[in-house]
């Protein structure tokens, strides 16, 4: 369906896949399948992915061993095609493919895995969006910032 929506595509905009945190039936937990998608759609007009942090946690990639999670990033679909990250901590345990989003530092990622998340995005000059709630956002940017500066 991928395919057939990007044939004959000559715009200048670029799709970026975002990865899903795996309840249900759902595509895009394995970060390997969005390799998939994006070899077997074969078009520029995909860009790369946005990694979701809580996301992937929730699939199972755990941020708290980042040199094991990057290396596992690395062979299922390449550190390259990382475009984005949604910057969020997690609710719920690594594995647990459950959808659920927290302020920075007070998740089950914690601060010491978004230091070394934000030290590689800047290092590779990926934005960070954040996708936490409006209460605390202000607090999130600030605390991704002073990673970044580190």
């Amino acid at each position: 369906m991928l395919q057939k929506t990007l044939d004959g595509y000559k715009g200048k905009t670029k799709l970026i896949l975002e990865n899903s945190a795996g309840a249900g039936e759902i595509i895009g937990d394995d970060l390997s399948e969005l390799s998939e998608i994006i070899k077997g759609t074969n078009s520029k007009a995909i860009a790369g992915i946005c990694l979701d942090t809580q996301h992937s946690f929730a699939s199972g990639y755990d941020w708290r061993d980042f040199k094991k999670t990057l290396t596992k990033i690395d062979k299922e679909i390449g550190l390259e095609n990382i475009k984005l990250f949604h910057a969020n901590d997690s609710l719920t345990e690594c594995g647990s493919n459950k959808d659920r989003h927290a302020h920075i530092g007070e998740g089950l990622i914690g601060e010491n895995a978004f230091k070394n998340i934000a030290a590689f995005a800047k290092k590779n000059e990926i934005d960070m969006i954040l996708e936490t709630k409006h209460e605390k956002v202000t607090k999130d940017i600030e605390l991704l910032k002073s990673f970044r500066e580190k």
